[in-house]
């Protein structure tokens, strides 16, 4: 039997100071174990929309990376949403437009791709 050796919860958040895609709120990232929870509540950029591809958050340490490429929703604050991906982990994209100057939540939980 795999016993977990991780001591309690371990946590990573993004904000407006680390990446200039966002105007405001946070990307979070909590683990417990092998489960990574990542929580959205971010306010995009101001000058232009994020077409398919384009990279929101990068910089996504080791321990907090997806076993796998992971597609997502996000729902927004006029009442639609987007899609967002991990894209080999280190980085979530858009995979469809996600508006500008709009905000936007959205939860995902998944296995972290490096297993205690």
């Amino acid at each position: 039997n795999a016993v977990l050796t991780q001591n309690g919860l371990k946590y990573k958040s993004f904000t407006p100071t680390d990446l200039d895609s966002l105007q405001g709120g946070s990307v979070t990232f909590e683990r417990y174990g092998d489960i990574v929870t990542v929580q959205f509540t971010i306010q995009t950029r101001i000058d232009k929309d994020f077409a398919k591809d384009q990279t929101i958050v990068w910089g996504i340490p080791d321990e907090f990376q997806p076993n796998t490429d992971k597609l997502f929703p996000l729902i927004n604050s006029v009442g639609s949403g987007g899609i967002v991906k991990f894209v080999s982990g280190v980085r979530i994209s858009a995979q469809t437009t996600i508006a500008k100057n709009t905000w936007y939540w959205g939860t995902i939980t998944y296995i972290a791709k490096n297993r205690l």
